[in-house]
């Protein structure tokens, strides 16, 4: 993951879960060119529990509003699922 951290284009990077959450140390530039979202896992055991369920997280959102603010050129994205595929 750091390696991902130091390409120069903006990302975000969604971590799910605390086996995923543990990983966000490995992104030192987060919060500066990069965005990282957490919260629970979307699985049905934890999707609305806690103090950070992942029902309602906006994440996509969230995602698709701060690459746009960094790369205000780039077609925004879209995460329909019911494109075809390339």
């Amino acid at each position: 993951m750091t390696a991902v951290a130091e390409y120069l284009r903006p990302k975000v990077v969604m971590l799910w879960g605390t086996h995923a959450q543990a990983k966000a140390a490995l992104l030192p530039t987060a919060g500066r060119r990069h965005r990282l979202l957490q919260c629970n896992h979307p699985s049905p055991l934890s999707a609305t529990r806690g103090l950070s369920p992942f029902m309602g997280c906006a994440h996509f959102g969230q995602a698709r509003a701060f690459l746009h603010a960094a790369e205000p050129d780039r077609p925004p994205l879209d995460w329909r699922l019911d494109l075809p595929l390339p």
